[in-house]
C-alpha cells in the first residue's frame, strides 16, 4: 500500500511542476509577444518618418530639376531663395 501512495504523491507532485512550467512558459510567450508588438509599432512609425522625409526630398528634387530644364530662369537667384524658405 505504500509504494501505491508513494506514487500517487509523486505523480501528483508531477502534475503540479508542470503546471508550473507551463504557467511559467505562458507567461513568457506573453512576455515575448508584447516585445514583438511594441517593436512592430516603432518599426511602423520609423518607415512613416522615412517615408514623408523621402517625399519632401522628392518634392526639393523636382523644384531644384526644373530649375536646371528651364534655361530662362536665374537658377542661382532661385537657389538662394529656397535657402531662406522653412522646409514644413
Amino acid at each position: 500500500m505504500l509504494p501505491l501512495l508513494t506514487l500517487v504523491l509523486l505523480c501528483i507532485m508531477g502534475l503540479g511542476l508542470a503546471a508550473v512550467v507551463a504557467e511559467a512558459q505562458r507567461r513568457k510567450n506573453h512576455l515575448r509577444q508584447t516585445q514583438l508588438e511594441a517593436f512592430g509599432l516603432a518599426t511602423a512609425e520609423r518607415a512613416a518618418l522615412y517615408a514623408a522625409q523621402v517625399e519632401r526630398l522628392q518634392q526639393r528634387m523636382r523644384v531644384l530639376e526644373g530649375f536646371a530644364a528651364d534655361r530662362g530662369i536665374a537658377a542661382a537667384d532661385e537657389i538662394e531663395a529656397l535657402k531662406n524658405r522653412p522646409l514644413h
